[in-house]
């Protein structure tokens, strides 16, 4: 006879998925590891202890955006953190002010942090990172993404201060 207690890992999976903080996402994210999960009264429970249950997460929450600037002509790899940033990367759309920033699944960590390539937005100017998830509405980062011109390959003016040499 086997006097073990019997721990109930399909609930400590759950309640230990996404460990200091509340983070919807990352919870229905797991359910490719076997982790049959869901989220209900704002945790990460066993799915057989939510009900009614659904699948619907609240909005993505973008706390650190880096680097915070790129050349116009696009192709700056931006890394974007925070939460409840979906719950794998086929849901999930990014932008800077209307400009498509083409999403890196490989770099793509559920729900807390992605990777996206800017594109081309043609002209300066400064937006915030929108990040969208299917279903669970948009996120707007506080910090902003400059779009700037290069000045790189352009020859500085030439200017001739002779009396610096005397």
């Amino acid at each position: 006879m086997d006097d073990s207690p019997h721990v109930d890992l399909s609930r400590w999976r759950c309640t230990t998925v996404a460990v200091g903080s509340r983070d919807c996402s990352q919870c229905w994210g797991r359910e490719g590891q076997g982790h049959l999960c869901g989220w209900c009264d704002n945790s990460c429970r066993p799915r057989d202890d939510c009900q009614p249950i659904t699948d619907q997460c609240p909005a993505p929450e973008i706390h650190k955006i880096s680097p915070l600037s790129g050349p116009v002509e696009g192709g700056t790899l931006v890394t974007v953190q925070g939460r409840n940033l979906g719950k794998r990367a086929s849901v999930v759309d990014v932008s800077i002010g209307g400009v498509a920033c083409s999403l890196l699944p490989d770099r793509y960590s559920v729900s807390v942090e992605l990777v996206c390539v800017t594109g081309g937005s043609g002209s300066d100017f400064v937006a915030a990172v929108r990040v969208s998830v299917l279903h669970n509405g948009e996120g707007k980062s506080d910090e902003l993404f400059s779009y700037l011109r290069s000045s790189l390959g352009k020859k500085p003016p030439l200017r001739c201060d002779t009396s610096a040499e005397r």
